[in-house]
């Protein structure tokens, strides 16, 4: 097996300090997210408080546009009676003059003049009945001036405590929520300072930490290939223990076949001898039967011997 000089990282150490860099960086995540809510929120505030102002503000123009109809209708109906006025007295005016010219003259009007007269008249007339319509139209316009501008201003006094009450919520609010952020705009700056250098930190960590796992994963393919390299040679090694293995068993059977032949040898050597021993024993015997056979025959010679004698 190769010996490296460097060790490889270990895997359990490089999880840990990857999940502690993952910690940090979650961490540096929530509270980043939590400072820019509660801005969201006071901006939210700020938001709602501009259009509460917008509204008064519209309000308030509203009450002065008010205010100025109601002057310009006060001039119109102030100049439309003095107009009606004018036209009152100049009727009695040309009325008087006229009767006086009668008076004076006695002498019978021609058709034009009569019908001149007749006409403006009625001109007259229509006209100062438009100018009291005009004029009632005007006392209608302005009591429902004097109306909108009551209501107005009661809209404008509630408004008014509204916004003072909502103002000062508002304030309150935002007070709770620098005292709860416990920071102004420069903690703020000071809290993105230390975010940012949090963060190149972590960059920088992450930098490091991704050669070392680019060279971790080079050594974990140097010793894979090793591995590979030795999963052959195990296989191989493998194969010859099979072999040896299976020569061994050869042998064994080999030396059980030569046990054989020496345990049937030395059962052919001990047959050999008890041969022997048989053989030497019959030898014995079958001398001995000689013995008794030539003893017989002498034993027989000497009885015919005897019985011829006799």
């Amino acid at each position: 097996m190769i010996v490296k000089d460097e060790s490889p990282l270990d895997i359990d150490d490089n999880k840990l300090l990857r999940s502690r860099l993952n910690e940090q960086s979650d961490l540096i995540m929530i509270l980043k997210e939590s400072a820019d809510r509660e801005m969201q929120r006071c901006r939210d505030y700020e938001f709602k408080l501009s259009l509460e102002q917008d509204k008064y503000f519209d309000v308030t123009q509203e009450l002065e546009e008010a205010k100025h109809r109601l002057i310009q209708c006060q001039h119109q109906n102030a100049h439309l009676l003095k107009l009606v006025a004018d036209m009152e007295k100049s009727k009695k005016v040309e009325k008087q003059s006229s009767g006086t010219q009668c008076f004076l003259c006695r002498k019978p009007e021609t058709i034009d003049q009569g019908s001149n007269t007749a006409s403006n008249h009625k001109e007259t007339l229509e006209k100062l009945n438009r100018l009291r319509q005009e004029r009632d139209n005007l006392d209608m316009e302005n009591k429902q001036l004097k109306s909108d501008k009551t209501d107005l201003q009661n809209r404008l006094i509630q408004t008014e405590k509204e916004n003072s009450s909502k103002q000062s919520n508002l304030l309150e609010k935002i007070s709770k929520l620098e005292e709860q952020l416990g920071c102004s705009g420069e903690d703020c700056r000071r809290i993105q300072q230390e975010f940012e250098k949090f963060r190149e930190e972590g960059e920088k960590e992450r930098k490091e930490w991704r050669s070392k796992l680019m060279l971790s994963k080079k050594k974990q393919n140097e010793l894979n290939d090793e591995v590979k390299l030795l999963k052959s040679t195990r296989e191989a090694l493998k194969e010859e223990v099979k072999d040896l293995k299976e020569l061994r068993q050869r042998e064994i059977d080999n030396y059980n076949v030569d046990k054989q032949i020496i345990l049937l040898k030395i059962q052919l050597e001990e047959a050999e001898d008890r041969y022997r021993q048989l053989y030497e024993d019959f030898n014995a015997y079958k001398n001995y039967a000689k013995e008794l056979l030539e003893a017989e025959k002498n034993i027989n010679r000497q009885l015919r011997r005897t019985y011829h004698q006799r």
